[in-house]
């Protein structure tokens, strides 16, 4: 696992996502408890309207003792729903503090992320970052969300309901929620098999499609080939994978419908047996009969988020280990505490070897080379040769099997590793760009040039005019809407930023790649030219652009 090896102790580790979280959530303690009083307020008068028309039924149908307060009761059911929609939006804004917290505990993620060395950072999955970072964050800010709004009103619903119920009668009340129990367990066995058989038969559907699709399109060209019968064939059993999908979809839909069905209908028969025994005894009038009704119909759904709420907890909890994971990263200055990288005047290869742990397979040994300020550098070889594992190495990505590469004299390891990044600048085969102005992206390494002076060595790169024709120049913000760079431009983009940096270790992998032959050597000399007082290297299977002056590596000869 990536994260052990950067010295995360995971048999002794700490809950620091619920620490950051408490510790950031004590300064909105008074909204903390203003969020579960409306919660329980909110709650409880939800319910009263049912018992203010309960009452107002029972007055209706004989109650005397309960008729001379019709009025308030007829005020009360009028007035609780509009009370309820104001303390939801209240509990709502009270409960927003909750994605502040969440937020500023991502951008420490975030921030640890980007404090940690470089070959950490490519050696760890891009994807695994995101889920722990941004969708692990989303997950846990929806759940404390959820648990501040939500899980104070379902408590206090199901609490008060219960209550309520009780007074009119205990043991009705006690069968009612039973029913509604034994409801959320049956439907969460048959949660898995339904989710299950729609599944399948989106993916029938799917399947279908691209038999469709080839038989469409494809279909003369197939029969040419005595295919026909094939197509066919596949067609029919597709179809009756396809029914068999569907018949298990609707079966098992059907089969969560009936189990849904059949407690209503059993709470339906005890609420009437019981009820009528019960009007025939005195114990309970009609208010009371649809009271009962009202509120099961108000609990079964509360008992259905309880249960999403305890799924969301575990799903939660997970996340929030998957956090740990990075937060528990050392600190940069835990790490590095390497000499300061100034200008750099020599590079040397001593003797290097580079295998793969994993296979064992050694792509080059005994690489021994010295640069010096105004070399060029072309690094050569068939693809798979090793040319991109170099550049890795040189880039401190990855580290030699044996030997050393040094820069001024000492060894490259020994560097602290933010200055020695800012000594190496590259221009990749494929260039990325900030949705920012052109001026920030071509200035990404932090170095302060003039508009006069980008436009000069963008001019070099024969880039200039295409500046020009945008009708905001260098603050054209880069998107797909406003501007549209060509593979060719995208690469001398690519080394406009990397010769507008202060490095002076260059290196280019296929600088001519996605360039015309009439561009390609005016190009090169333009580079050339750029970087007579530092060290360029560059990876490039393209013979016209190398001169006999240029020191070769020719990588698995």
């Amino acid at each position: 696992m990536k994260f052990q090896k950067c010295g995360v102790n995971l048999m002794k580790r700490r809950d620091v996502y619920l620490e950051l979280f408490f510790h950031k959530a004590r300064c909105h303690i008074p909204k903390v408890i203003l969020s579960i009083l409306s919660g329980v307020v909110r709650s409880t008068l939800m319910l009263l309207p049912t018992m203010m028309l309960q009452r107002l039924i029972n007055s209706v149908t004989g109650d005397q003792a309960q008729s001379a307060n019709t009025a308030v009761y007829g005020v009360l059911y009028v007035l609780c729903p509009l009370i309820v929609l104001v303390l939801y939006v209240l509990d709502t804004w009270l409960s927003r503090f909750v994605y502040d917290i969440i937020k500023e505990i991502r951008l420490d993620t975030i921030k640890k992320v980007v404090q940690q060395p470089t070959r950490w950072v490519s050696e760890t999955s891009h994807q695994e970052i995101y889920n722990k970072i941004i969708h692990g964050s989303l997950v846990i800010a929806d759940f404390y969300f959820s648990t501040l709004s939500n899980l104070v009103w379902y408590t206090t619903t199901i609490v008060v309901g219960f209550i309520f119920m009780a007074q009119i009668n205990a043991p009705i009340a006690i069968l009612l929620i039973a029913v509604s129990i034994f409801q959320i367990f049956g439907a969460q066995l048959l949660k898995k098999p339904v989710e299950t058989a729609n599944r399948q038969k989106n993916e029938a559907l799917i399947e279908g499609n691209s038999i469709a699709s080839d038989s469409i399109y494809s279909s003369a060209y197939l029969r040419v080939l005595g295919l026909g019968e094939y197509v066919e064939q596949s067609e029919s059993t597709w179809q009756k994978h396809y029914t068999k999908a569907v018949n298990k979809m609707f079966s098992m839909n059907a089969l969560a419908d009936i189990q849904t069905a059949l407690c209503e209908i059993i709470r339906i028969v005890i609420l009437l047996v019981f009820s009528q025994r019960g009007v025939q005894s005195g114990e309970m009038l009609v208010g009371d009969i649809y009271a009962m009704n009202a509120y099961i119909l108000w609990l079964t759904p509360v008992f259905f988020g309880i249960q999403r709420w305890f799924i969301s907890l575990f799903v939660s909890i997970g996340n929030q280990k998957r956090m740990d994971d990075i937060l528990l990263l050392p600190e940069r200055n835990q790490e590095e505490a390497g000499r300061k990288c100034g200008n750099v005047t020599s590079l040397e290869l001593d003797d290097v070897k580079f295998q793969y742990e994993e296979t064992g397979k050694c792509l080059f040994d005994h690489l021994s080379y010295r640069f010096a300020s105004g070399d060029t550098v072309v690094i050569r070889g068939n693809s798979g040769s090793g040319k991109t594992s170099l550049l890795k190495l040189l880039l401190r990505f990855e580290k030699p099997t044996a030997g050393e590469i040094k820069i001024n004299g000492n060894d490259i390891e020994s560097y602290d590793e933010r200055s020695f990044r800012e000594q190496v600048s590259v221009a990749s085969q494929s260039t990325e760009f900030l949705a920012c102005s052109i001026r920030d992206n071509l200035l990404l390494s932090g170095a302060n040039h003039t508009d006069d002076e980008i436009i000069e060595t963008l001019s070099l790169l024969e880039l200039d005019k295409l500046i020009e024709k945008l009708p905001e120049g260098l603050d054209t913000i880069v998107s797909s809407e406003t501007v549209a760079f060509s593979d060719g431009e995208k690469k001398r983009m690519g080394i406009a930023r990397a010769l507008l940096s202060n490095a002076s270790v260059l290196i280019f992998d296929e600088p001519t790649a996605s360039l015309d032959n009439k561009t390609k050597g005016p190009i090169m000399e333009s580079i050339r030219n750029q970087c007579k007082n530092r060290i360029l290297i560059v990876v490039t299977h393209d013979e016209k652009i190398v001169q006999p002056t240029d020191i070769q590596i020719n990588i698995g000869e």
